[in-house]
C-alpha cells in the first residue's frame, strides 16, 4: 500500500486534531449510540450497556485490534499522526469512541443470539448472512445460540460494526485513494 503524499497527509491530520480534538466533539460522539439502537434495536443496545457497566462484555474493540483506533482514516502514525491520537485520547473522544465500538458490538452479539433462538429470527439471520457465512452458517446459530462468542460471532459483529463506521480500508470511500499521490 501507498502512502498518502506527506503534505496531504499532514493537513488531514491537523485538520482532524482540530475538528475532532475537542469535548464539544467528544460529547457530539455519544450520539453514535442512536445509530447503533436504529441497526441494532432498542433493547439489545440497552442490554449491551448493562453489560458493560456490570463488567460483562462479551467482546471488546480489543477483541478485534481497534484499540487506539478511531478509523481508518486516522490510522497514519507519523508525525502529525501522533498529535491526531493524543489529541484524541485528552479530549475524552477515543475513549467515548471504544465505548460506542464495544456498544455496536455487543449489542449485534445480543440482538443475533436472541434471533438465532426462534424460528422466525432464525429465518430472518439466514436471509441477511447465510449468503455471507455459506457453509459456515450452522456452526454460526450454534455459536449464536451457545451464549459464547467465537470466532463466526466475532466475523458477524465486525459485520455489523463495519456496515455502521468505517473501521477498516474495506469501508473507505474509493474517492480517498485519489488521495494517496
Amino acid at each position: 500500500n501507498k502512502g498518502a503524499n506527506p503534505i496531504i497527509a499532514a493537513a488531514k491530520n491537523v485538520t482532524n486534531a482540530a475538528l475532532l480534538g475537542n469535548f464539544s466533539s467528544a460529547a457530539t460522539q455519544i450520539g453514535d449510540s442512536v445509530m447503533t439502537v436504529y441497526h441494532q434495536g432498542l433493547v439489545p443496545t440497552l442490554q449491551a450497556v448493562v453489560e458493560k457497566v456490570a463488567g460483562k462484555e462479551r467482546l471488546t474493540p480489543k477483541d478485534f485490534g481497534m484499540v487506539n483506533h478511531i478509523a481508518e482514516e486516522l490510522a497514519d502514525m507519523g508525525g502529525t499522526g501522533r498529535l491526531v491520537h493524543s489529541v484524541l485520547k485528552y479530549s475524552g473522544f477515543q475513549k467515548i469512541d471504544m465505548f460506542e465500538k464495544g456498544l455496536a458490538i455487543n449489542s449485534s452479539l445480543i440482538k443475533n443470539s436472541k434471533l438465532a433462538s426462534t424460528p422466525e429470527g432464525l429465518a430472518k439471520l439466514r436471509a441477511k448472512w447465510e449468503p455471507a457465512f455459506g457453509q459456515d452458517f450452522p456452526a454460526l446459530v450454534q455459536e449464536l445460540r451457545s451464549g459464547k462468542p467465537g470466532p463466526l460471532t466475532e466475523a458477524l459483529s465486525f459485520s455489523e460494526l463495519s456496515d455502521m463506521q468505517p473501521v477498516s480500508k474495506a469501508e473507505m470511500p474509493q474517492m480517498l485513494s485519489l488521495i494517496h499521490i
